[in-house]
Order: structure tokens, then C-alpha cells, then sequence
């Protein structure tokens, strides 16, 4: 039950033209409400055209159902993407997520770990680790172009 407080009214005077006695101090259960809501929708519809059209019609039965009329436009959009377009923007999804951050992190300790403990008589990538420098530098010459093309659109 809702209290008649919270009615607007518009919805009022739709109740009170089939229950005259019924005040905004009273309480009204959702499905009345929705139902009001919809015949002031109808009638005000119909007082600016005078007879409904087949989408205004489909409207009021949405409303009724409490169904959505408007369409994903998302998804008509996200299928004209290229192949390229699709790839950057898994990419992009991914290098700007938490979980690329946690393995970046993982990935350059065990790196430093395996080339300062592991290896301690020959490692592949000696302090200061000019390899890993310059693996980070590709990934990032490569990384940040492919996320601006994918936030380009």
C-alpha cells in the first residue's frame, strides 16, 4: 500500500474520477496506481491528438506491463565494429582492469626475484634490469595507442 501523500496530482484527479469520495490522505495498493498512471497517460495522450497511434498504443501497454519500450542501441552499434575496432576494445578492457594490474605486479616481482635469488650466478637480466625496462616500454608504446584508439569512438 502506498500512502496517497506520495500520488502526484495529476494521478489524484485521474483516482477521483472514478472514486469521487477518494482523498490523498488515504493509501492506494501499486497495481491502482500503475492503473491510474496509465489512463492519465491515456487521456492526456488523447487530449493532444484525439485518437491514439499504434506506438502511443504499444506505450500505454508497456507501461501497464511495466516492460521497457526503448531498444538496446548498444548493441546495434557494438555489431558495424571492424574486426580492429572489437580488438582494441578487448585490449583496452583488459589493460585498464584491476586483474591486468594485479599480473603486471606479480609478473615484475617474479621477475626481479628470479634474476636477483634464483639466479644468482648467471641471471639472464642482471640489476638494473635493462631487459624488463625495455619489455615495459614496448608493452606500453603498444598498450597506449590501441586504448586512445578504442576510446577514440
Amino acid at each position: 500500500m502506498i500512502p496517497g501523500e506520495l500520488v502526484r496530482e495529476p494521478v489524484v484527479l485521474e483516482i477521483q474520477r472514478e472514486h469521487t469520495v477518494w482523498t490523498n490522505s488515504g493509501v492506494i495498493c501499486l497495481s491502482c496506481l500503475n492503473h491510474y498512471r496509465t489512463e492519465h497517460v491515456r487521456h492526456l495522450l488523447e487530449d493532444e491528438k484525439g485518437e491514439l497511434s499504434a506506438l502511443e498504443k504499444e506505450v500505454i501497454r508497456s507501461v501497464q506491463e511495466q516492460e521497457s519500450v526503448s531498444e538496446n542501441v548498444n548493441q546495434e552499434f557494438v555489431q558495424q565494429f571492424t574486426f580492429g575496432q572489437r580488438l582494441a576494445d578487448r585490449i583496452a578492457e583488459f589493460g585498464g582492469s584491476r586483474r591486468f594490474i594485479v599480473l603486471f605486479a606479480v609478473g615484475m616481482v617474479a621477475w626481479i626475484a628470479v634474476n636477483s635469488v634464483v639466479l644468482l650466478a648467471r641471471p639472464f637480466d642482471p640489476f638494473p634490469f635493462i631487459l624488463l625496462n625495455r619489455i615495459i616500454a614496448c608493452q606500453a608504446t603498444i598498450q597506449a595507442p590501441i586504448i586512445m584508439m578504442s576510446q577514440n569512438r
